[in-house]
């Protein structure tokens, strides 16, 4: 199953998860997620968390590895001065590895450090990406995404492996500047 380092779940409240180290954490048969927060009609502050060594040898889409990830609608999220390093899925198929996962009503994301996130098996199609620096995830979100440096960069082993520092699932809203996207994959 899933291994989770924090998982926050419940409605109508404020999280503040802060000055964690969060790290080594693997599954060969599901997926791995550092922080998961998925609450409904809430607000999450995720800051000055360091999380990495994360790895998953799953194989389907629910066998990811993300530094951090939500879910629940009506949410507010403030991310910001975190380290997120050495996301890996190993497995094939529809796996995906990501340094920030997230949708949500509104989200700030800024001054994050996110590198060494891959998915060098990964098949991925043109529009999916199997390894993301920072992925948006819903089309009705306002994201505010500043100041933050991505750095993906590994040898991919399969034909259709695709990567992308930034990506986006929908048509969104969002404030995007200021931001290093580097990707020499």
């Amino acid at each position: 199953g899933s291994v989770f380092g924090v998982s926050i779940s419940g409605g109508g409240t404020t999280q503040n998860i802060y000055n964690n180290t969060i790290h080594t954490i693997s599954s060969t048969t599901g997926g791995v997620f550092g922080i998961e927060a998925s609450n409904s009609n809430a607000t999450h502050n995720i800051y000055g968390n360091t999380i990495h060594t994360l790895s998953t040898a799953g194989t389907t889409s629910g066998n990811s590895a993300y530094g951090i990830t939500n879910s629940g609608a009506s949410v507010t999220l403030n991310i910001y001065q975190n380290h997120i390093y050495n996301i890996s899925s190993n497995g094939a198929s529809a796996s995906l590895a990501a340094g920030l996962n997230i949708g949500g009503t509104n989200a700030r994301v800024y001054n994050n450090f996110i590198f060494d996130v891959r998915n060098a098996n990964g098949i991925s199609t043109a529009t999916s990406p199997s390894a993301r620096g920072i992925a948006l995830n819903t089309g009705t979100s306002n994201f505010y995404i500043y100041h933050n440096t991505v750095y993906l960069g590994y040898t991919a082993t399969s034909a259709t492996n695709s990567s992308a520092a930034l990506f986006t699932s929908a048509a969104l809203t969002a404030d995007i500047r200021n931001n290093i996207f580097v990707n020499n994959v």
